[in-house]
């Protein structure tokens, strides 16, 4: 099995915070396969990889005014009806369907986010955002933020030392400042 295709374990991580669904605990022989035939859904297109495992979203954020699967919280249980009997509780169909409700345990981003995983120094590569670039920690207007894919993660602020680049760290404050980005 390689680093980018669904491990048994991983799959039960998803399961563990989805009470009464309608799914039993699949082992490395009926382990399902990621429908679309690919086994890349941990790659980013900065060429890396998430880490961390992928959750099912199962918690309200009412801060974002989200419920279960990250939407709207008028629409979670219909989402919850749909993933129970449409998708029979199969996580990697739903997650074809619905990626957003699914986040990642290594960098708190959504499962539907894949330009790089902004891990800020916990992964075995050098981070890619642009704070780690610039070699500053993320400001609290970001580290602070209360997202559904965040919650209860204990995320690093950075920044990633081998990340700090001169040129490009030069050019994402640049661009930040010019797009009016937190800094």
């Amino acid at each position: 099995m390689s680093a980018s295709e669904p491990n048994p374990s991983d799959i039960l991580l998803w399961l563990e915070p989805i009470a009464n669904a309608p799914i039993g605990k699949p082992t490395s022989q009926n382990a399902p396969r990621h429908p679309s035939g690919t086994t890349n859904f941990r790659k980013c297109d900065d060429g890396h990889l998430h880490e961390g495992r992928l959750e099912l979203i199962t918690w309200d954020c009412p801060e974002e005014g989200l419920g279960w699967g990250a939407c709207l919280k008028e629409e979670s249980d219909d989402l919850k009806k749909t993933f129970e009997t449409e998708y029979e509780g199969d996580l990697l169909k739903f997650f074809d369907y619905w990626p957003q409700g699914f986040r990642w345990t290594c960098c708190g981003l959504s499962g539907d986010v894949n330009y790089g995983c902004d891990h800020h120094g916990t992964g075995k590569t050098p981070c890619t955002c642009d704070f780690c670039r610039m070699g500053k920690p993320l400001p609290n207007s970001i580290y602070l933020e209360k997202t559904a894919a965040r919650h209860g993660l204990k995320l690093s602020r950075g920044p990633d030392p081998r990340s700090s680049h001169l040129g490009l760290g030069a050019m994402a404050a640049s661009a930040r400042t010019a797009m009016g980005l937190p800094m």
